[in-house]
């Protein structure tokens, strides 16, 4: 049987000596139960600072209210019910910077040329006699991987007509594309909640429009924490005199702000070839346009 750091009581045993009862320092690090822990406090505040975002995660606050308390025979790391609203700030807080700065369409353009380019030259860059794809799934190799196969590219002098030369050539072009922020353009893009799109139709009707290699489709997930689930529907809250808040209808009477919907899509269009001509770049908008106004078949 699992606890709720998700360890079975003889695994935890097994592996680190201590019993069932100390289950909760697995929620410290890495906490599959709620996403609650200072693994995300750190980045979300690093992050932030770096890119000149505001940030609002009260992990001191947290920290002095968080109380380990046994619940239904597990000990679990429990915080207020005051600080409801904060822990829920948090959750947004990490939406929003998915939003705004790991999915904004820049960086994801600079991320889709840069998976184009190691894809053009997996060939030509090998880790333990292994091409970059297959490193993915072999972990010696992948513990290798780094960032100088990027620049390992960059100042390739690849042989043209050879029987890789044309494809490094290609990721070549990428990588310079990148250093001189010639980027993938997003010319459209597609929010909707749910679960994710199948985007076969779609390429198959812009593949009507433009040729292939000349676009390319991304789809993007953004969540609070725990995909489609309400986070805070896992979080143990307690009460001043210190019991824990069990009952639905306690929960519900601190949640009136929160959303219906813990989970969207984006689906970003962008153009790949620099030189495509401008009436070309225009009916793709459209026909992406028409897809997701109703014209889906």
């Amino acid at each position: 049987m699992e606890n709720s750091a998700g360890i079975s009581k003889s695994t935890l045993k097994a592996v680190t000596g201590r019993d069932e009862s100390k289950a909760f320092l697995y929620e410290i690090v890495q906490n599959d139960k709620n996403g609650m822990d200072v693994d995300k406090w750190d980045y979300l505040l690093r992050d932030a600072h770096y890119l000149g975002m505001k940030q609002n995660v009260e992990y001191e606050r947290f920290m002095h209210s968080m109380r380990v308390i046994e619940v239904k025979g597990e000990m679990r790391i429990c915080i207020r019910d005051k600080m409801f609203d904060s822990v829920f700030n948090m959750y947004l807080s990490r939406y929003r910077q998915h939003k705004h700065a790991y999915q904004h369409p820049v960086g994801v353009a600079v991320d889709l040329m840069v998976l184009d380019a190691f894809v053009k030259a997996q060939d030509f860059l090998k880790v333990n006699g292994k091409t970059l794809i297959e490193s993915l799934e072999d972990a010696e190799a992948f513990c290798q991987l780094d960032d100088s196969a990027y620049y390992k590219i960059l100042h390739s002098n690849p042989n043209e007509g050879s029987d890789h030369g044309n494809d490094l050539l290609e990721a070549k072009r990428i990588i310079r594309r990148i250093e001189s922020r010639r980027l993938y353009k997003c010319i459209a893009q597609h929010t909707q909640r749910g679960s994710a799109l199948l985007l076969t139709g779609l390429e198959d009707l812009l593949r009507g429009v433009s040729p292939i290699g000349s676009f390319k489709l991304h789809q993007g997930a953004r969540d609070l924490g725990l995909n489609t689930d309400n986070p805070l529907k896992h979080m143990t809250f307690y009460k001043k005199d210190g019991s824990v808040v069990r009952e639905e209808d306690e929960f519900e009477e601190k949640s009136l702000i929160i959303p219906e919907h813990f989970m969207d899509y984006t689906v970003y269009l962008y153009i790949t070839d620099p030189e495509l001509p401008e009436e070309q770049t225009r009916s793709l908008k459209e026909e992406f346009k028409k897809y997701f106004n109703g014209g889906r078949s």
